[in-house]
């Protein structure tokens, strides 16, 4: 016998369950997600590299991560120049510089030579990129650079950079001028190994002075019209002409000084200069050495006082002279590019060394030097130079020193080069230009 009240249990029963699932299913679809996905589990998926990816929008930022010391192999030797010295570059000295190279790899064919090559300046510079590298990711800095004497004091400061001296004694050699032995070494302690150089003197189109120092009071009897970057916030020609008279930047201690009586000196070169028609009122519009330069090369002038690789790397169209002074022996600054060691894992620093030693081979450097359009640092790279150039060079290196770094330069330097420019223009007198630089100083002291 059929039971009604059972048959009708079931069935509500069933219709409740119905319900439910349909409440279920219109709010699954209300939520806009796939119904089926409510009840069945989720597929799991796998990238398919065969399908093309929907291409990213500009807000969207990929995070490339830093390189590791696990990714560089222990025999991988990468050395950072700037891009001047670029060994691969298409030229006498570059062809010169990569075979020099070439042949001191074939010695270690175990390792893998990497040259990078670094902008001297801006934010991407070879310092500005050993900072970054020294601080994110150690592991992959070089094994060498080949950096200037400025940027050597900041990275010996900062620790990046690691002396040499335990490793090496190229440096107590007597094959160095004066200033090139002192270019690697920072408060006594040996950071690099001197490669190449550059200096202030005179460059004319006729052979006017001649290879030997002629104080400036004597030579400008022959120099015609003569150009300096007056303009230019950073010259040093200042002070050099301070410095050729015997004066001093730096006291005992270190310390920026100027002795009144040498700037009075140099001033009153200035002013006799001006008066002489050595030296002219427009040398203030001229801002850097290669808007002097282009001026020279334009006949505007019959003579420039600028860096000598201006002039080198021309060498069949202009005359260099030491730089005429105001004392009686030749003084000009002198600056330059030093090989140093960088990597501090100890994997690779013998070859480091053994590389470096190889970069300033006398021979090498006599060869390499004169096409690239640099100075020596060792005399006895003076000899791929014709005779009247090598004189002129001893005479101009031999008393050069290191061009001060920029805490000292910087020491009443604006206020300096400022009257130096009043003097060209007929402002001021050097008594008036000394007196007030007096005041200002002696001022600043009291404060």
């Amino acid at each position: 016998m059929i039971n009604s009240n059972g048959i009708k249990l079931k069935q509500t029963i069933r219709n409740i369950v119905i319900y439910l699932l349909l409440a279920s299913i219109c709010i699954t679809g209300c939520n806009g997600n796939n119904i089926l996905d409510s009840f069945l589990p989720p597929e799991i998926s796998t990238p398919d590299e065969d399908q093309a990816q929907v291409p990213l929008t500009k807000e969207t930022v990929i995070a490339t991560p830093a390189p590791t010391e696990s990714s560089f192999s222990s025999n991988n030797f990468t050395i950072w120049i700037p891009p001047q010295f670029d060994p691969n570059a298409d030229t006498e000295s570059g062809n010169i510089m990569l075979a020099h190279i070439d042949s001191f790899q074939e010695i270690y064919p175990q390792y893998a030579f990497d040259i990078r090559i670094k902008a001297e300046r801006g934010p991407s510079s070879l310092l500005n990129t050993l900072q970054a590298t020294s601080s994110a990711a150690p592991g992959v800095l070089p094994s060498v650079v080949l950096i200037s004497r400025s940027d050597l004091e900041t990275a010996a400061a900062q620790g990046i950079i690691l002396p040499v001296e335990s490793l090496s004694s190229a440096i107590d050699e007597s094959d160095w001028f004066p200033f090139a032995k002192e270019m690697g070494i920072i408060q006594g302690e040996t950071y690099g190994l001197p490669f190449a150089a550059d200096a202030v003197g005179l460059v004319t189109k006729e052979n006017v002075i001649g290879s030997k120092y002629l104080p400036l009071i004597e030579a400008r009897r022959r120099m015609g019209t003569t150009a300096f970057a007056a303009g230019d916030s950073n010259s040093v020609l200042p002070f050099i002409l301070y410095q050729s008279g015997g004066g001093h930047v730096e006291d005992q201690h270190g310390q920026p000084i100027i002795e009144f009586d040498q700037l009075s000196n140099m001033f009153e070169s200035i002013e006799e200069n001006r008066r002489f028609g050595v030296f002219s009122s427009d040398l203030v519009e001229y801002q850097s050495d290669k808007q002097v330069w282009t001026a020279f090369t334009e006949n505007e002038f019959e003579g420039v006082l600028t860096w000598l690789s201006q002039a080198l790397s021309e060498p069949d169209n202009y005359f260099i002279s030491p730089l005429p002074g105001i004392g009686n022996q030749p003084y000009t600054y002198a600056n330059g590019w030093i090989w140093c060691m960088v990597d501090k894992k100890n994997n690779n620093q013998e070859l480091s060394i053994s590389f470096i030693e190889n970069m300033i081979d006398p021979l090498f450097l006599s060869e390499w030097i004169p096409k690239a359009g640099y100075l020596p640092v060792r005399p006895s790279s003076i000899t791929g130079f014709n005779a009247t150039v090598q004189a002129t060079l001893n005479n101009l290196l031999l008393f050069a020193d290191i061009m001060p770094n920029e805490i000292t330069l910087s020491y009443a330097k604006s206020d300096i080069i400022k009257a130096a420019q009043d003097l060209l223009q007929g402002l001021s007198t050097t008594e008036e230009s000394t007196q007030e630089i007096m005041d200002k100083l002696e001022s600043e002291q009291t404060q």
